[in-house]
């Protein structure tokens, strides 16, 4: 009766170990695919425009991005950008203008520029080697990140520093770094700072409209629609060649 007590014994062991064995695996199994594509490090290499200004970039799944808002004044050809003054009304410009939110050197330095669409569709605007990103560029990051309804809490910085309480869902967790610099609409009239992000596509729309995504302090969803050439929106910068995933 005790060697078989003692038999029953070791066999129960012997399960909770082959347990805790499978478990195991698994966490590691999630951990090693986890760490193929994001990691507190995962940010590549640094990229610098035209007038000096230095990003951080990320690898996402088999995209590089610039981690910052653009910030040039310039397209990378050294041709400057029409500044457009807090005065100006932005609705019938058709040349590549910039603006800076509320024309202060801090907002530029922590959000980025406004451009509108005109700018983009230079194709200069980016440094060599990078693009204004398409609305195919976006979808893959979209769909990368598991879709429209969470891909924006991944995408936008944590905490509340930029970003308006609660910043709903804002994880941050593959450093893209997502800022809500606002927007200025074709009054002139800037709006929005600190609340929510609005990024051009290279996509137009007609020939008076073109594609964006947008992030809201109150959502963890990326939204996408179209709007005006001339309004003003931040832009983020994607590699044009594609990056083998673990690299």
């Amino acid at each position: 009766m005790l060697i078989k007590n003692h038999l029953i014994s070791i066999n129960k062991q012997m399960a909770l170990f082959y347990v805790l064995i499978m478990a195991s695996m698994f966490v590691l199994w999630g951990c090693e695919e986890e760490n193929d594509y994001v990691t507190s490090n995962n940010y590549g290499e640094t990229v610098t425009d035209i007038d000096g200004n230095e990003y951080l970039t990320v690898v996402i799944f088999n995209q590089t991005w610039i981690a910052e808002n653009l910030k040039t004044t310039k397209l990378n050809d050294g041709s400057p950008i029409i500044k457009s003054s807090v005065s100006d009304t932005l609705s019938d410009n058709t040349l590549p203008h910039y603006s800076i939110y509320d024309n202060e050197t801090d907002n530029k330095n922590h959000y980025g520029v406004l451009y509108n669409w005109y700018a983009i569709n230079t194709q200069k605007l980016c440094p060599t080697g990078w693009k204004v990103p398409s609305e195919e560029d976006w979808e893959m990051l979209t769909d990368s990140l598991g879709g429209t309804s969470i891909a924006g809490g991944k995408l936008k910085q944590n905490g509340t520093a930029y970003w308006k309480s609660a910043n709903v869902n804002a994880t941050n967790s593959y450093n893209f770094n997502a800022l809500p610099g606002g927007y200025r609409n074709l009054k002139g009239t800037f709006k929005h700072l600190g609340e929510r992000g609005f990024w051009w596509s290279s996509t137009s729309r007609d020939s008076v409209s073109s594609w964006y995504q947008a992030l809201y302090y109150y959502s963890g969803q990326i939204y996408n629609n179209n709007f005006s050439n001339n309004m003003g929106f931040s832009v983020r910068c994607v590699k044009t060649e594609k990056t083998k995933i673990g690299h």
